[in-house]
């Protein structure tokens, strides 16, 4: 069941568009078979150059092989003298990442087929998991105080412990969600229940989960594009599916699987719906080959393409290509599925009755098409960005516009939980005060620790007024008001008028006149006007005579 873990997490890192093979409906394909059984309790990780490796937990020693759907082959994991990892998980590197419950920590590169050993972890363990963090670190729960490694730093740190009545010694159920927040499902004490919690790697803490409505034990757990996790199925078995909401912490009954389910996988396609698929019937026999399809914007479930091959307790996992691997399992006695077979959807140019069809999410006259011109065009889970289809972005993602987001709210750049205006969305949720500018939607600022609506001010020399879109405005010849952060309309004083005007007696800033007692040659009992009319025509005469001197000194030459 990790497997479904791992799948979901990988989600966000599914590449639209590239389905290589083309169908006249979304089919399963045999794809080249495993060289060792797969059960549900093996995990299934993503590795560089879009292989897949799946690692056994039985046995003394390391065994494992990885798949390459380019070359659709599968490849024996090389002999190690290391011991079998009780927990792994895929490292930013594309190396994989295995740490047993003797503290011995170890990566593979499936390119050089190689082992390599890592720093040991601090606490010996038993039942431990383990899951990539969205931070790239890994976090390894069971059997102890939580731990993290840092590939970056080659070193491990002590995580916050899980919540009172969290068994460490209990099997658990990892699921990143695309929030970020890790979710955290373990067996309770009489087996049947389940107890969880959220692990919020930026604050280092956990949050206590409160129960499903059904126990749902050999269940499916699957993360959601919104930030949500949906739990389908389970012993009984069971048809009952819910999903668990992290801004509301509380889970909600959601439209019931047409068939009960145990044993099953779930995997959130590229379209943004998700694939239940397989399954036991009952707990022992009727195992299922058929899929069921959740649309989780009408709540309703329908019929998917049916495998080849009946599998319960196998793996699922959604390849680089966007198709969907489905490896190994058992039938109905218990016998174990040598084989392996891939779920494609329909390329572009081919038939399609719904989006879900389409490997390019988009479905237009009765044929997949790989562009589409408006948001309307792709389902809802996604929007359209250059003319392709792109799922929307989860809470405290950057964004640009609310269509982008999952929430439909962008606030402050982020995708967030609703709508801020006039805050800024903080991560995931929003703000109700403010001790930064930036922290207040555009054309808003901070005073007293709350967002209000932008003022004009004036520029430090008040030559400009500058609005809330930091638009200037020149500022002549009465310079900006201060008060106001206007341009002014009468002056007070000569400091309210531009260089090179002085403020009358009506307020007006007028071009100034050389006076006396600004330094200038005022001639005695003349008012200021007449005074300047004397001295510019002094200034006439002395340049007159000055170009006539200049003349004769020319014809003597």
């Amino acid at each position: 069941m990790s497997t479904r873990a791992q799948a979901a997490g990988a989600a966000a890192l599914v590449a639209l568009a590239k389905a290589s093979i083309a169908h006249a409906d979304p089919s399963w394909t045999a794809v080249a078979a495993p060289k060792l059984s797969v059960q549900e309790t093996e995990r299934a990780h993503r590795l560089k150059a879009g292989r897949v490796a799946v690692v056994s937990r039985a046995g003394a020693m390391v065994t494992g092989q990885f798949y390459d759907p380019v070359a659709n082959t599968w490849t024996l994991i090389a002999p190690s003298s290391l011991p079998q990892p009780s927990a792994v998980a895929s490292l930013p590197s594309g190396r994989l990442f295995g740490v047993a419950g003797t503290k011995t920590a170890f990566a593979f590169d499936a390119g050089t087929n190689t082992w390599s050993s890592l720093p040991s972890s601090t606490t010996s363990r038993s039942t431990l998991v383990s899951a990539r963090l969205g931070t790239g670190l890994v976090l390894v729960v069971g059997g102890g105080v939580p731990e993290r490694f840092d590939e970056t730093t080659n070193s491990w740190s002590a995580a916050a412990s899980l919540p009172a009545g969290h068994d460490p010694n209990a099997a658990s159920e990892l699921v990143l969600l695309t929030s970020g927040l890790l979710f955290v499902s373990t067996s309770g004490p009489s087996g049947l229940d389940r107890v969880h919690a959220t692990y919020d790697p930026a604050s280092n803490s956990w949050t206590v989960v409160p129960a499903t409505a059904a126990p749902h034990t050999d269940a499916a757990w699957v993360a959601l594009p919104d930030g949500r996790l949906m739990v389908v199925g389970g012993a009984g078995p069971s048809s009952v599916a819910e999903i668990y909401d992290p801004k509301t912490n509380a889970w909600s009954a959601v439209a019931s699987l047409i068939t009960p389910r145990t044993n099953l996988t779930a995997t959130l396609l590229p379209t943004g719906r998700v694939m239940a698929l397989g399954g036991g019937a009952t707990i022992s026999s009727g195992t299922l080959s058929t899929s069921e399809i959740y649309d989780p914007t009408t709540n309703t479930w329908s019929n998917g393409a049916a495998m080849a091959t009946a599998r319960q307790r196998h793996v699922a996992i959604l390849l680089d290509d966007g198709r969907l691997l489905a490896v190994g399992g058992a039938d109905s006695s218990s016998t174990a599925l040598l084989s392996a077979e891939v779920y494609a959807p329909v390329a572009a140019g081919g038939p399609c009755t719904k989006a879900e069809d389409c490997a390019t999410l988009v479905c237009s006259a009765g044929k997949c098409t790989d562009t589409c011109a408006i948001d309307g065009e792709c389902p809802a889970t996604a929007y359209c960005v250059a003319g392709k289809c792109v799922p929307r972005r989860s809470d405290g993602l950057s964004c640009k516009a609310s269509s982008e987001c999952a929430s439909t709210y962008c606030a402050g750049g982020l995708c967030c939980d609703k709508t801020c205006f006039p805050y800024a969305c903080d991560a995931k949720t929003c703000r109700s005060d403010c001790d930064l500018p930036g922290q207040c939607a555009p054309g808003y600022g901070c005073s007293t620790g709350k967002c209000v609506p932008k003022a004009n001010v004036c520029s430090a020399d008040r030559s400009a007024s500058i609005d809330a879109a930091e638009k200037s405005t020149p500022c002549a010849p009465v310079l900006c008001d201060p008060t106001k952060g206007f341009c002014g309309e009468l002056c007070k004083s000569d400091l309210d008028c531009i260089t090179g005007t002085r403020c009358d007696s009506a307020g007006k800033c007028l071009v100034a006149e050389p006076t006396a007692d600004s330094g200038g040659c005022a001639l005695p009992g003349l008012s200021r006007g007449r005074s300047l009319a004397v001295w510019l025509a002094v200034l006439a005469l002395v340049v007159r005579r000055a170009r006539l001197r200049t003349s004769a000194q020319a014809v003597r030459r």
